[in-house]
C-alpha cells in the first residue's frame, strides 16, 4: 500500500518542495495528465486541429468516465470547472421564494447562490 502512495505522490512534482493543500480554484496536474495533454496538443498541431480526432477523444473519455461511475455516456457533461457545473445544475432547479439552500461556511464564493 505504501508503494502505491509513493507512486501517486511521484506524479505530483509540487510535493518535492512543498506541502500542498488543495484549493478549489487551483490544483496541480499529475505528470501523466500533463504528458497526455502535451501529446494531444502536439498531435493537433501536426494535423491542423482535426475536429474528428477531438470528438473521438471527448467521446472516448466520456465512455470511460461513464463506466467508472456506472452511468451512461450521454449522462456525462464536461464543464470548464466545478463552479460552472454547479451553476448549470442550480439553474436547472426551480427554486421558490422561501426555499433554503444549505452550504458550508467555507464554500467557494462562485458556488454561493443568492
Amino acid at each position: 500500500m505504501e508503494k502505491d502512495w509513493l507512486e501517486i505522490r511521484s506524479q505530483f512534482p509540487v510535493f518535492k518542495n512543498y506541502v500542498y493543500l488543495d484549493q478549489a480554484h487551483k490544483a496541480p496536474l499529475p505528470l501523466f495528465v500533463t504528458r497526455a495533454i502535451q501529446q494531444f496538443l502536439e498531435n493537433q498541431q501536426m494535423t491542423g486541429g482535426d475536429k474528428s480526432c477531438w470528438n473521438y477523444e471527448v467521446n472516448k473519455t466520456r465512455e470511460k468516465i461513464a463506466r467508472l461511475i456506472k452511468a451512461e455516456p450521454e449522462e456525462i457533461c464536461f464543464t470548464k470547472n466545478t463552479s460552472e457545473g454547479l451553476n448549470i445544475a442550480a439553474n436547472g432547479i426551480q427554486f421558490n421564494p422561501g426555499d433554503n439552500i444549505i452550504i458550508n461556511d467555507n464554500e467557494h464564493p462562485n458556488n454561493i447562490y443568492c
